[in-house]
């Protein structure tokens, strides 16, 4: 019969193994390790092994400097930090390579040992609770007693679901300074902290689309929030930053055919029809060839869900250096597999995942909403008018609303309406717009286009 002691030492060297199979996979890049780690909760504080708890954190803070980790630049970084071991020299990091396991495997490996590193941590915290009963005063009757076992199921719920506790000051006070000196070096050489918006007035007062936080971009169907997003695309574009569009609603030839208008300034209408002469088509060719080159990759697959969407963005992020995700739009998302009450309250749960997943990745993410019924009565929009959308006004950074007059001319002034900016002023913006070719701008060089 196997002891418990001998259950123990399984357990041990399962992990060990386990360890070295991730490590080995991240190495080598194989099977997206650290998107999976992100995604799982997959910390160095799982790892048993201290030489591999350093290597993790090599790996994850070579990760989080945009470099893709391998055995020369983890090693270099080791001895950069004084660690110094014969599990920490290269050789070791080359060893490990080998015990990669395939790809196709990766999520396994990546989920085996986020349990086992929370079993192990479980154990420990329950048998910390078994001594205390053991040693301590007698508890006041079996209530008080499993009020305590209680608490401490609480607490182990809560830190694997938030992971290790709270900064201390001086990490708190470093981070600050550290991005107050990033701000400070970014006015004085005149460059945003964020994504262009091609918009001067927002490129302002928001700073650019600033990496770690959401916007909510929101009208009623047929004004022309589409075409505003791509055109938020357009400047990204210009400014050379890669961005991500994931379209619910429309193909990505759908958008595709809209970007060529906005590029070639040929009528969208004619482009449907194919009526267009040479020297429309000459215009045509150019763009074609303009947006064969683009850093903006369209996916009209992943946005169903929420666990699609956060995959595909941190791959984008971490392979494609992406800095700007627009998501068109948000009501058509769902949860997989799972029951909601309501839909708001699912609806909720995706927002507030989207706003983690912009500052895990740093990247700057536009949800485009639609807004409800009671939009329509000629009212002013407001925040409550988001369609089933309530949990904007808690997790968005900004909301701004797209209006026009209710006119088929295509020329029609387009107001960008800011109605919650958590960092500034709210305002209203006028731009001009055609969206005959999808293009809209500020109505101004000058701030006439600018009122509070």
């Amino acid at each position: 019969m196997v002891t418990t002691t001998q259950d123990a030492a399984l357990v041990t060297v399962r992990r060990r193994e386990f360890e070295q199979a991730v490590l080995g996979a991240a190495l080598r890049g194989f099977g997206d390790v650290m998107s999976l780690a992100a995604d799982h909760g997959l910390a160095a504080d799982c790892f048993f092994v201290d030489e591999h708890r350093d290597i993790w954190q090599a790996l994850v803070d070579e990760d989080r400097a945009g470099r893709s980790p391998d055995v020369v630049a983890v090693a270099e970084r080791l001895r950069r930090l004084g660690k110094e071991s014969d599990y920490l020299s290269a050789v070791y990091l080359i060893e490990l390579t080998e015990k990669a396991p395939v790809a196709q495997n990766m999520t396994h490996y990546v989920r085996e040992l986020v349990n086992l590193a929370w079993g192990h941590r479980a154990a420990e915290k329950l048998d910390s609770l078994a001594r205390s009963f053991r040693t301590a005063a007698p508890f006041d009757g079996w209530e008080r007693a499993r009020a305590v076992v209680a608490d401490a199921l609480v607490e182990l719920a809560d830190e694997k679901q938030h992971g290790g506790g709270a900064r201390t000051p001086v990490e708190r006070i470093d981070r600050l300074a550290q991005n107050l000196e990033e701000r400070v070096e970014s006015f004085r050489s005149g460059k945003l902290r964020g994504v262009p918006t091609g918009f001067r007035v927002l490129d302002r007062i928001f700073a650019g689309w600033v990496p770690g936080r959401i916007y909510f971009l929101c009208a009623r169907p047929g004004v022309g929030k589409t075409a505003v997003a791509l055109n938020f695309v357009e400047a990204a574009e210009r400014a050379d930053v890669a961005s991500l569009v994931f379209t619910l609603e429309m193909s990505d030839t759908e958008l595709d055919e809209r970007r060529l208008a906005m590029r070639s300034g040929v009528n969208a209408g004619r482009i449907q029809s194919g009526d267009f002469d040479e020297a429309s088509l000459e215009k045509i060719l150019d763009a074609l060839k303009s947006l064969s080159q683009s850093k903006c990759t369209i996916d009209e697959r992943s946005g169903r869900y929420i666990e699609t969407f956060e995959s595909a963005v941190r791959r984008g992020a971490r392979r494609d250096g992406v800095r700007l995700v627009i998501l068109d739009y948000l009501q058509q998302m769902n949860v997989r597999g799972r029951r909601f009450e309501n839909r708001a309250t699912e609806l909720k749960e995706i927002t507030s995942r989207v706003k983690k997943l912009a500052q895990d990745e740093k990247v700057a993410i536009i949800v485009v909403a639609q807004l409800g019924r009671d939009a329509d009565k000629g009212t002013k929009a407001l925040l409550s008018h988001i369609k089933e959308g309530g949990s904007a006004e808690q997790d968005a950074d900004v909301v701004m609303f797209v209006e026009r007059e209710d006119n088929p001319d295509a020329n029609v002034p387009i107001y960008i309406r800011v109605a919650k900016n958590r960092h500034g002023r709210r305002f209203k913006l006028l731009c001009k717009a055609d969206l005959s070719v999808n293009r809209v701008e500020q109505a101004s060089i000058n701030d006439e286009a600018f009122t509070s």
